[in-house]
């Protein structure tokens, strides 16, 4: 039987705060097939389909980003890109399709939030599996 990967703190929470931006990801989508009818009503823009397909590509990069953490499996490559593309269109939408002026009311928090989680992944994906027999399972 092949033994048991032991796990760091930070690796637990790295794959938990992917799986979330997967949730929120396939939420996202979701609501806009749901209100597609509603938000086309509105002329909201982007258009419904972009929710759709960023909303997609959110959950799909989060689940594999996740699952690679867990796992190990090129755990480095993939969180990498994942958290930085997921920060890159987070604020393209923040600053490009944004319409409303209380978006960016706490600009200078979210910059500085999104950096700290920007941080936090590198160091959790960085960080060595504690020793045999000293595991936080």
């Amino acid at each position: 039987m092949k033994p048991r990967r032991a796990r760091t703190w930070q690796v637990w929470l790295a794959a938990a705060l992917f799986a979330l931006a997967a949730f929120f990801g396939f939420s996202r989508a979701y609501q806009s097939l749901l209100y597609s009818d509603l938000l086309a009503a509105y002329r909201a823009q982007p258009a419904p389909p972009y929710g759709v397909v960023t909303g997609l590509l959110w959950g799909l990069a989060g689940l594999l980003a996740s699952f690679s953490v867990w796992s190990g499996w090129h755990a480095r490559r993939i969180a990498y890109w994942t958290a930085g593309g997921m920060a890159v269109t987070y604020w393209a939408d923040r600053l490009l399709f944004s319409q409303s002026s209380a978006a960016r009311a706490n600009t200078p928090f979210a910059a500085f939030f999104s950096l700290c989680l920007l941080v936090f992944v590198i160091a959790a994906v960085q960080s060595k599996p504690p020793r045999e027999g000293k595991s936080d399972e």
